[in-house]
């Protein structure tokens, strides 16, 4: 049962979790900027290079959230809870992006959507636990 789960090692998780995921946002962000338009040739992408300036913005859009996360993990609570839903939302608009493509082309892929809602729910736990927890320090 969950209730049986150590608190000292529920909330050492909770920080582990934490730290993966502000890494990730920023190997992410790093990832889409260094790539560049080459890595976005796929119809899945189709949606998501309507986004003026992409692919490096949706790339900056998932780093500076993810670097403001790991910022706060060490000084603020709730700056790591606000960046994280704003990493949250980055990933949901990106999975919307791919439904919207799938919708207008055949030969685009769904996976995308379904990874990054995953990952925006993963974001948008750990924003609202945090949030949640603000007077505690983790």
């Amino acid at each position: 049962m969950i209730e049986d789960v150590d608190k000292y090692f529920a909330a050492k998780a909770i920080e582990l979790t934490a730290k993966v995921m502000s890494a990730f946002s920023i190997l992410q962000g790093v990832g889409i900027i260094v790539g560049g338009d080459a890595r976005w040739t796929s119809a899945s992408y189709k949606i998501a290079l309507t986004v003026p300036g992409a692919p490096p913005t949706w790339g900056f859009l998932i780093l500076i959230p993810g670097v403001f996360a790991m910022i706060g993990l060490h000084r603020s609570i709730l700056l790591s809870a606000y960046s994280f839903m704003l990493c949250s939302a980055w990933e949901f608009f990106f999975a919307l992006a791919f439904i919207f493509s799938a919708v207008n082309d055949q030969r685009a892929s769904l996976g995308g959507f379904w990874t990054h809602t995953a990952l925006g729910s993963v974001y948008a736990i750990l924003g609202a636990t945090f949030y949640a927890s603000k007077n505690a320090r983790v």
